[in-house]
């Protein structure tokens, strides 16, 4: 209540639930999280880090006053995180030291989900540049697929962002010949230069570092877009260590299901193009690096379980030829792999899931909002029928265990008793219960196995 007070510009003479309705009905989540974010000493200091050309954290402490040890205390968690991604601060001023393009992909990680729905971290005259910017190369090199501004995300303008920020700090990229592979392929048209600076050279590399964020986070449509046809068509023309490795692992996985046998390389086509996508950071950064899966909890079990991990494991010990070069990547890259292939590959990842009967009302609102929550969990399958006999768990709004009988017997599968009405946290309670099942079914069939 006390943060939303501080929050709004009209303030409430009373604490109590209506004023908190008064308060809140303006503030989103992201306004009021990026409030909390705000006032943490943490962020605080990496946002100026990352921000001044010439940071020194004895300026930072004297104009926050706060110690030293204290502030090491406090960042050290993040401090931690930035080294298990080859950045470091150095002992004098506490100056970011690593590569520049791994420090980067820090920066930008940071004010994409730091700054999420919540402004811009430089400024309303930076953003406004940016979009000048972006609007300057869609004119002057009409045609490509990096100049389409329906597909502009807030992404795209903070990679430029830092981008700038960075070169203005005087941070340029060293000649980094790795990103001939996306501005030049074997007979398609060679990338043009679209970043503007001072050396000829500094250009080339930085228009290199523009497309490679431009291609680097993850399509996540249903549909393949013109970048992603690009994609593929651009490293199929390479045909280098990236095709190989990406199209190796679709035909590898193809080939464990017989009933994938006539499939064509369009039916994998958006997955092709985000391995792609995903190899060819792995190569570049030469290991890990900074990405938002490392800030999501869901899933980071996930590919603890059943078959198709091993599947993937597999896979990178059968690796030969250029391909080979990415077997030591293979403990970091195994759960974005997964995550990547499973949805293909539905038949192959199936027997770790929970099995879940849902027993509501059909035509309810219930029923739909239950299904739509599930739907989204992947360790869950629905039952094919509300009567199915091996499911793990069964959710329910009925109350009469007679009813419940007659669609499961007595011998039914253990109960999670639902409401007609949930709240958010009943869903997070679902969730933490589902998750809990889903580990103790596959430490049983590992202790049994």
């Amino acid at each position: 209540m006390a943060d939303l007070q501080t929050m709004s510009p009209e303030p409430v003479s009373t604490a109590d639930e209506e004023a908190f309705n008064i308060l809140a009905q303006n503030v989103t989540v992201d306004q009021y999280r990026f409030h909390l974010l705000k006032n943490s000493m943490a962020f605080a200091f990496f946002d100026y880090l990352f921000k001044t050309p010439d940071p020194d954290v004895h300026d930072f402490c004297a104009e926050h006053d706060i110690s030293i040890s204290t502030l090491r205390r406090r960042v050290e968690p993040f401090k931690a995180y930035l080294q298990s991604k080859g950045v470091t601060l150095n002992t004098s001023a506490w100056g970011l030291e690593g590569s520049e393009l791994r420090i980067r992909m820090v920066i930008l990680n940071f004010f994409i989900l730091g700054y999420r729905g919540a402004g811009w971290p430089l400024g309303n005259d930076d953003y406004r540049r940016c979009l000048t910017e972006c609007s300057r190369i869609a004119h002057t090199y009409p045609g490509f697929w990096f100049t389409a501004d329906a597909g502009l995300s807030k992404q795209d303008l903070l990679a430029m962002m830092v981008q700038h920020m960075r070169m203005q700090q005087g941070k340029v990229l060293p000649q980094e010949v790795a990103f001939t592979r996306l501005t030049q392929a074997p007979g398609a048209q060679v990338l043009p230069d679209v970043i503007e600076a001072d050396q000829a050279w500094v250009s080339t590399n930085e228009s290199g570092f523009f497309y490679f964020c431009r291609i680097h986070f993850l399509s996540l449509g249903t549909k393949p877009t013109a970048t992603d046809h690009w994609l593929v068509d651009h490293f199929q023309r390479r045909d280098n260590v990236v095709a190989h490795f990406a199209d190796g692992l679709i035909d590898f996985l193809v080939a464990q299901d017989p009933e994938l046998l006539q499939a064509t390389p369009k039916d994998h086509e958006l997955l092709r193009a985000n391995l792609y996508r995903i190899t060819y950071s792995y190569w570049l950064f030469g290991g890990d690096f900074s990405k938002r899966l490392d800030f999501y909890d869901e899933d980071r079990n996930a590919a603890s379980f059943g078959h198709l991990p091993g599947l993937i494991d597999a896979y990178f010990e059968s690796l030969d030829g250029d391909a080979a070069a990415m077997r030591p990547y293979q403990g970091i890259m195994r759960r974005v792999l997964y995550g990547l292939v499973r949805d293909d590959f539905p038949a192959l990842d199936e027997d770790h899931q929970l099995s879940v009967a849902v027993l509501i009302e059909p035509g309810t609102f219930t029923l739909r909002d239950i299904l739509h929550f599930l739907d989204g969990i992947s360790f869950v399958k629905l039952a094919e029928s509300t009567n199915e006999p091996n499911a793990d768990v069964i959710i329910t709004t009925l109350t009469s265990p007679e009813l419940i009988n007659q669609y499961y017997g007595d011998d039914h599968a253990p109960l999670i008793q639902w409401q007609t009405i949930a709240q958010e946290e009943d869903y997070y309670r679902l969730y933490a219960e589902l998750m809990r099942r889903h580990e103790e079914k596959n430490a049983q069939a590992a202790s049994a196995g």
